[in-house]
């Protein structure tokens, strides 16, 4: 066979295959990197969908976290009437909110700054919850107790007196007033609490009637718990009772067995006939050995003092002294702290100051119903009160002999020219049936050695007038008597303060 009848057959198949392989593996290859594709667009939706919803539950886990903890401080907390809770709720949730968000925020957030502003927000909150809860119970405890006192009841020992001196305690009485609803007194009244982040500070303000002054004191919210949390008090205190020592004192002068007074007690002096002034005498009357009483009573005293100022933060020490002592408000700040040229009093003066203290009251305590003489010093522990004639009054000697009465110096704080100074007041005050002009008085009672030791004011109510020591109305005959019986007490002697 010829060429042309036997043409030779070409083997084409090896390049075209090579090609329709190469077309087919780049065919392939884009459906594999198609599928691909469309396998991590569906698993980025996937984690998508999945981070969507972790963040969701956890925003959830948070939120029910701070509704819990929200709701916890609220049973906790009821705001019943109590404007310091209820203005603090308000902010506790605003913070709870932003400390929500932040929680949120911080799991996808990576800039330094931004982290820290979002830590704060949670630090703020959970700060505030705490302080909050503690403050508004503090407040609310306070205000609870001061109205439940009566006023007789205060700076009294064993009852309560308001915390810090002058201004500051005038002020601080205000606020008490204005939490527990005494708000009579005020033509403009009320509380605002201050946002400090972590914190606030309460601000109480008004308007006092009468005078019209006006008045704000603000106190912090961390600074009143971390007072009270460490023992300093905060609006209110307890004014302590030193009945004990009084009574261990008592026992140096007297057996606690026969309560019969030590013999080394009694002047030597014998019995005698005493001028008290006024046409009366004391016949048959023994004296007090007050210096031999003065000196055992007063080591113990030393003992006490030492005990009181070692363990007594400032606060109590001022409360022993200008209350349980009965020296007045700001004694203890300016007068018993002071050296005589306006320095700071030593340990050991003040040891001494505070024993001078306990020994007056302990011997007033013990003798204060005694007659007295010679301006409190010479103190009769017995003797029968006689009236007699005058110009016949026997001498204190005994020996028969006739004088003239003798003017015995008084220890009544207000003389009969400050009383009748005070019954006019009381009379324009009655008159005044409480009308413009009349809207009361005051009577301020000085300590013993200075500072105030207390003040009572006088109003009318229905044409009966009233003080701020009692609920019953103020006669005109009580009213007299009451100032007749204020007295100083009596002095000691030897007196070692330096």
């Amino acid at each position: 066979m010829g060429y042309y009848e036997n043409p030779p057959m070409l083997n084409l198949s090896r390049g075209t295959e090579k090609i329709t392989a190469g077309i087919m593996d780049a065919a392939n290859s884009i459906s594999n990197a198609l599928i691909r594709r469309g396998d991590n667009k569906r698993e980025e939706e996937k984690q998508r969908k999945l981070s969507i919803q972790r963040i969701q539950e956890e925003k959830n886990r948070v939120d029910l976290f701070y509704a819990d903890k929200l709701s916890d401080w609220e049973i906790k907390n009821p705001s019943d009437n109590n404007d310091i809770n209820s203005q603090a709720k308000v902010m506790l949730q605003e913070k709870i909110k932003l400390a929500a968000d932040a929680r949120i925020a911080l799991t996808m957030e990576t800039d330094p700054a931004k982290r820290d502003e979002y830590l704060r927000y949670i630090t703020n909150a959970n700060k505030f919850m705490d302080v909050a809860a503690k403050a508004s119970r503090g407040f609310s405890m306070e205000a609870s107790t001061y109205s439940d006192v009566n006023a007789i009841s205060m700076n009294v020992p064993g009852g309560w007196a308001v915390t810090g001196d002058g201004n500051v305690r005038k002020d601080r009485t205000s606020a008490l007033d204005i939490m527990s609803k005494r708000t009579a007194d005020f033509e403009d009244s009320g509380i605002r609490l201050i946002d400090k982040g972590d914190s606030f500070d309460v601000e109480f303000y008004g308007k006092r009637k009468g005078d019209g002054s006006e008045f704000k004191t603000t106190i912090s919210a961390l600074d009143y718990v971390n007072s009270d949390e460490n023992g300093n008090g905060g609006l209110l205190q307890k004014v302590a009772n030193a009945d004990e020592f009084f009574a261990e004192a008592r026992k140096t002068i007297y057996d606690p067995k026969s309560n019969e007074i030590y013999n080394e007690m009694i002047d030597p002096g014998g019995m005698r006939t005493v001028d008290l002034g006024n046409g009366y005498q004391l016949a048959k009357a023994q004296k007090l050995n007050l210096e031999k009483a003065t000196e055992k009573i007063r080591e113990k005293a030393e003992i006490k003092a030492a005990g009181y100022l070692k363990v007594n933060k400032p606060s109590d020490m001022a409360s022993l002294v200008n209350w349980t002592l009965g020296m007045g408000e700001g004694y203890y700040e300016n007068v018993f702290l002071k050296t005589d040229d306006g320095g700071l009093l030593d340990p050991e003066g003040q040891k001494n100051r505070l024993s001078d203290l306990l020994t007056e009251k302990a011997i007033y305590n013990t003798f204060g119903t005694h007659k007295t003489t010679n301006n409190g010093k010479d103190i009769w522990l017995s003797g029968i009160p006689v009236q007699v004639k005058p110009g016949k009054v026997i001498d204190g000697t005994g020996g028969g002999k006739v004088n003239k009465p003798t003017a015995t110096k008084s220890n009544r704080i207000f003389s009969e020219d400050d009383v009748n100074e005070y019954v006019k007041e009381y009379a324009d005050l009655a008159a005044s049936k409480g009308k413009t002009g009349g809207g009361g008085f005051e009577v301020t009672i000085p300590g013993p050695r200075g500072g105030v030791r207390e003040k009572i004011s006088f109003g009318v109510d229905n044409g009966k007038i009233y003080s701020s020591k009692s609920t019953r109305p103020v006669s005109l005959t009580d009213f007299k008597n009451f100032l007749r019986k204020q007295s100083y007490g009596l002095p000691i002697i030897n007196n070692k303060t330096k």
